[in-house]
């Protein structure tokens, strides 16, 4: 018996990864602050954003007054998952956020190396949404993640059927943690 509890010792399997969740792709701590450069109509300005607090309901809110929230499902806001479990390039996702207005979400790829003025991080995330807003024309949003961090960058552009009209650009040049 003996001989045989020892044999089955050495044969234990190691304690599976832990795995990434969609909530391990945000910075959740009150006084968190984002500085992004923003790119809109031509102009281009600087907006800071603060993690103010953490709701009753449990959605940590901003400056902006965005909430979000994590859940075994994925982080969320008010209306719509922006990301979704299993972080894996593939999965993807609807959102109806009105009667009249549906996304479909995307992850393109993990694993991503990504780099803004704000820093370089592995392990990125890349997610495209999608939003029909006429016939013929579509809203696409592409946007990066950083583990621990947030969205990094977006890029918002027009699907007219003819290629990518770019719309709007945001990208991450500072951040610090409390």
């Amino acid at each position: 018996v003996a001989l045989a509890m020892t044999g089955c010792a050495g044969t234990a399997a190691a304690p599976p990864a832990p795995k990434v969740t969609a909530g391990d792709y945000f910075a959740w701590a009150p006084g968190t602050r984002w500085t992004y450069q923003r790119q809109f109509l031509g102009a281009t300005e600087t907006m800071e954003v603060r993690l103010l607090r953490k709701t009753p309901e449990g959605f940590f809110e901003d400056s902006t007054g965005a909430q979000l929230q994590s859940d075994p499902f994925g982080v969320r806001d008010q209306k719509r998952y922006l990301l979704r479990n299993p972080v894996a390039a593939g999965t993807a996702w609807t959102n109806v956020v009105s009667v009249s207005s549906v996304e479909s979400y995307e992850i393109l790829g993990t694993g991503q190396p990504c780099a803004t003025p704000a820093g370089s991080w592995q392990d990125c995330v890349v997610v495209e949404s999608r939003n029909r807003i006429e016939a013929g024309k579509t809203l696409v949003n592409e946007y990066t993640l950083a583990p621990g961090v947030g969205i990094v960058r977006l890029a918002t552009s027009l699907d007219a059927g003819k290629g990518r009209l770019p719309q709007a650009r945001l990208e991450l040049v500072a951040f610090a943690r409390p």
